[in-house]
């Protein structure tokens, strides 16, 4: 089992944590765009 560096697992994280962000908040906005008034 190889070790990952700590550079490189941070990185992975910060990635997957923006994706996510991003997502939700697309979902988000659409959802509030899409709502009728």
């Amino acid at each position: 089992m190889a070790l990952i560096s700590p550079g490189v697992a941070a990185t992975l994280l910060v990635m997957t944590t923006t994706l996510w962000t991003r997502s939700l908040a697309s979902t988000a906005a659409i959802r509030y765009a899409t709502k009728p008034p």
